[in-house]
């Protein structure tokens, strides 16, 4: 279903698109704006209330190391754990996967590097079509 919503209001009105993640995470709208300072702020839909909630925030002058130094791009966040504490989070054209740790207080994070590029094809098997020889 396709639903139209006014821009959240978290979001700078003269934003530029470059700066402006929007992705879907465990199933909710997920939409983060990068900062002038490299903070970048991830909010999800909540459905039931029809707000947005913040989920948490990455200095990326902190992390920029794990994504060669880059801060002029958001981060995606691929996946979060059903206790919200560990998000997997990805650059654009990065081959840098990270596992970061919520906890303000924490400073663990795992790095996952892929040596080579690769080309990922989802498979639908309810899609495929079965054939039959005459």
């Amino acid at each position: 279903m396709f639903q139209v919503t006014s821009t959240p209001p978290f979001i700078t009105p003269d934003a530029s698109s470059d700066k402006i993640g929007l992705c879907n995470l465990d199933g909710r709208l997920c939409i983060s704006e990068l900062k002038g300072d490299c903070e970048q702020e991830f909010w999800w839909r909540v459905e039931e209330c029809d707000k947005w909630e913040r989920i948490f925030s990455v200095d990326l002058n902190s992390t920029s190391s794990w994504f060669g130094g880059i801060t002029s791009q958001p981060l995606t966040p691929l996946a979060i754990s059903r206790d919200n504490n560990k998000v997997v989070l990805s650059l654009t054209y990065q081959e840098s996967l990270v596992d970061f740790d919520l906890d303000p207080d924490s400073t663990v994070y795992h790095l996952y590097y892929s040596g080579y590029y690769g080309l990922a094809i989802p498979y639908f098997p309810s899609l495929s079509l079965s054939f039959s020889s005459f």
